[in-house]
């Protein structure tokens, strides 16, 4: 059943994702041409102009939010989904390898942050059944599910976001030109 609402959870994450990009795409489009307008039609073509950077600036805030949510999700994908017969907790087999999760992970976090994340979950050394990792969870907030008014997010793309929990749980994130997404700079 938790398999079941996670794979719901991340679809209608990837759905918002799709959405948020799609959006963002056709706003690109339609700017080219408001860019020429000003000097056709004057100061009419002004006020487009001041409510487009509202609506980019929101979505860039759902973006950011989006970005710790799927990070949350693959972590809990790669620490918190297999087991060994006996219940020990598991590295997921498809990744295999400490190092193969830590490179899965600068997707979607800085190298600090990542590092922190492995140290947390890999202890003991590998076993028969796979890699033994931490069953506590290395989030002690989450993301999924909370709605964008629940959160205090602060900040803009340029500068990074913050973005604060109701329980005083800090994500940083930072947009990666390289990577074309936010990832997570910190978690306090």
């Amino acid at each position: 059943m938790m398999k079941k609402a996670a794979i719901g959870l991340f679809a209608l994450t990837m759905a918002i994702l799709a959405a948020g990009c799609s959006n963002g795409g056709g706003e690109a489009t339609e700017a080219a041409p408001a860019a020429e307008a000003p000097a056709a039609e004057g100061a009419a073509s002004e006020q487009p102009a001041e409510e487009a950077p509202a609506e980019d600036a929101e979505l860039e805030r759902q973006k950011a939010v989006n970005a710790i949510a799927i990070a949350e999700d693959k972590v809990n994908t790669l620490f918190h989904h297999d087991a060994a017969e006996d219940g020990t907790p598991l590295l997921n087999a498809t990744t295999g390898t400490p190092e193969a999760a830590k490179e899965l992970l600068l997707g979607y976090f800085e190298p600090a942050v990542a590092d922190r994340i492995i140290a947390h979950y890999i202890s003991a050394p590998a076993t028969d059944a796979g890699v033994v990792v931490n069953a506590e969870p290395f989030f002690t907030s989450s993301v999924v599910g909370v709605a964008p008014a629940d959160l205090t997010i602060e900040g803009s793309k340029a500068d990074g976001f913050a973005v604060t929990t109701k329980d005083n749980v800090k994500y940083t994130l930072k947009w990666s030109e390289e990577q074309g997404r936010y990832l997570v700079a910190n978690m306090e």
